[in-house]
């Protein structure tokens, strides 16, 4: 009776009810403080009741459970990019990257670090060969 939605059925259960299970007792108890039974009808039906109670719990689900069904965006939706990108090792959060938008972000001494001088100069075409001469010779007279 208690879940008939009938006023006097929901009060004459509340008054006799004896529960034998701690659990159910527990959700007994959140209906009953819920709708507090003041001359109150109860619309309140048990897919009402499972939707709130699963809302007020999901936080005890696993994080696998709590994901299941999600779309990959909706799994995203409040993470700031910086929160992503700790999550990611660095050869991750390279790829899909072009070589010449990550040298764009370097500074030329960056750019030249780890390399050798003749690997550099083996790379030159003519006329930066010509200039690289230029500035060494204007290096060496100062």
């Amino acid at each position: 009776g208690m879940l008939s939605g009938d006023l006097k059925l929901i009060q004459w259960g509340k008054q006799h009810y004896q529960g034998h299970d701690e659990r159910i007792n527990h959700v007994m108890q959140q209906i009953f403080e819920h709708y507090n039974l003041e001359g109150l009808a109860m619309p309140y039906t048990l897919d009402d009741f499972e939707r709130d109670y699963l809302r007020s719990h999901v936080h005890l689900l696993p994080p696998a459970d709590r994901l299941k069904g999600l779309r990959p965006e909706e799994r995203l939706e409040g993470l700031k990019p910086s929160d992503l990108l700790k999550s990611l090792k660095p050869e991750e959060r390279l790829e899909g990257l072009r070589p010449a938008d990550l040298l764009k972000r370097l500074k030329p001494e960056e750019r030249l670090e780890g390399m050798h001088s003749e690997d550099i100069i083996r790379n030159l075409d003519a006329q930066e060969l010509i200039r690289l001469q230029e500035l060494l010779a204007a290096h060496k007279k100062q």
